[in-house]
């Protein structure tokens, strides 16, 4: 029971970081990002929403455009930012005892 309060904390708190928005430098093999581009990023420690710059408008991202298919997911972040803030709760709750 402790380690789903432990999930569901810390699925909280990652969707609590797609406050914070940064930019990341993309590589892809469109005519104009070949030598890299900016594109915005929500999530910490590592983004994982991304701007799409093909299917929303240019610079926003969201959670909502993230879930209707406009902005796009980075699943290796993803799960690398959300067993981040797990190993984060339960540290945090071993601390307190």
């Amino acid at each position: 029971m402790k380690f789903l309060l432990y999930l569901l904390l810390s699925f909280f708190l990652m969707i609590l970081s797609t406050n914070i928005e940064g930019l990341v430098t993309i590589y892809d093999n469109s005519e104009g990002c070949r030598n890299g581009c900016k594109q915005l990023a929500l999530g910490l420690p590592f983004p994982f929403f991304y701007d799409s710059p093909y299917l929303s408008p240019a610079n926003a991202v969201s959670l909502d455009m993230v879930l209707t298919g406009d902005d796009t997911v980075h699943w290796r972040n993803f799960i690398i930012s959300y067993l981040f803030w797990i190993i984060l709760s339960v540290g945090l709750f071993k601390l307190k005892k």
